[in-house]
């Protein structure tokens, strides 16, 4: 909701990788208007302010993806 450059958050996983790292991958729908150049400020912005905010994470991983494309995680087992 802070970014209004990103239109939606596909899906966030993480992955520990040891103790104390964790990595982090985003999948997110940018507006069409915004640049490449954009794109990438935004990224590089939103990666310092997740490293900041935990120091965990040693890899931060942010995919522009159409939210129409974006892969899914399979459904959970029946109820």
């Amino acid at each position: 909701a802070a970014r209004p450059e990103i239109t939606a958050v596909n899906h966030v996983r993480t992955i520990h990788t040891a103790p104390d790292s964790i990595f982090v991958a985003i999948s997110a729908d940018f507006r069409d208007q915004i640049t490449m150049g954009e794109a990438e400020t935004l990224i590089e912005t939103i990666e310092t302010e997740l490293k900041a905010a935990e120091p965990m994470l040693s890899s931060i991983y942010i995919r522009p993806e159409k939210r129409e494309n974006a892969a899914t995680l399979p459904a959970g087992p029946p109820r």
